[in-house]
């Protein structure tokens, strides 16, 4: 047991994963156009400033990103393609490079936009 314990705290602290702040994340729902339909598609898109990633974009094979929503739901995605956007930066007319993340939910009845908080990690390519 101790042996399996040390095992998998080990592999913990190797993750290939490296944790990225998030700068924002927008949120949008489309509604069905079928009467009385309820079902939506949500996308969430986070951005995630050049500067807070210590690699070359080309160099990240992937994002996994955690959305939690305040209803509690909880949306993890790996996403392993994404867009390069120019933002202002809050207070200022500057604008800076950010990796753009758009995460789709598509025909669910429960949809919900109001974020409780996001993580977003990436695995560089090996």
């Amino acid at each position: 047991m101790k042996t399996f314990l040390s095992f998998i705290l080990l592999q913990l602290a190797v993750s290939p994963w490296k944790s990225v702040d998030v700068f924002d994340v927008k949120t949008s729902v489309e509604y069905s156009q079928i009467g009385r339909d309820n079902v939506a598609v949500s996308t969430y898109a986070v951005y995630i400033l050049e500067e807070q990633i210590p690699r070359s974009f080309t160099d990240i094979e992937s994002f996994k990103v955690v959305i939690t929503l305040e209803s509690g739901f909880t949306i993890t995605r790996v996403v392993d393609k994404w867009k390069i956007e120019e933002v202002v930066l809050p207070g200022t007319s500057e604008t800076a490079s950010s990796i753009v993340l758009e995460i789709v939910v598509d025909g669910w009845t429960n949809w919900d936009v109001k974020i409780f908080k996001t993580e977003v990690s990436f695995k560089v390519k090996t």
